[in-house]
């Protein structure tokens, strides 16, 4: 049985420029996953969701309409971008 391990990072709360925008690169890191487990021959893949909890905060968008939102909207966005990815 050959193993192999993919690394990817989840976003934190801290450094969100905008809700949408995390969503969006989320999406993109959990289908570009899929892709390279695909290419890769891989069977089947683990996509790792915890980290995205802890990491979880309240906090203000850097960008845009630099809307605060709460710790349960910010996981919201980041589960909402892992499923659409």
């Amino acid at each position: 049985v050959t193993v192999g391990f993919y690394y990817a990072v989840a976003p934190k709360a801290s450094t969100v420029e905008t809700l949408d925008k995390t969503k969006e690169l989320l999406a993109a890191l959990y289908y570009d996953m899929l892709v390279c487990a695909h290419k890769a021959g891989m069977e089947h893949i683990v996509l790792p969701a915890i980290s995205s909890g802890s990491l979880a905060d309240a906090g203000q968008e850097k960008a845009g309409s630099k809307k605060k939102f709460t710790r349960e909207e910010f996981v919201k966005v980041t589960f909402e971008g892992m499923k659409e990815g």
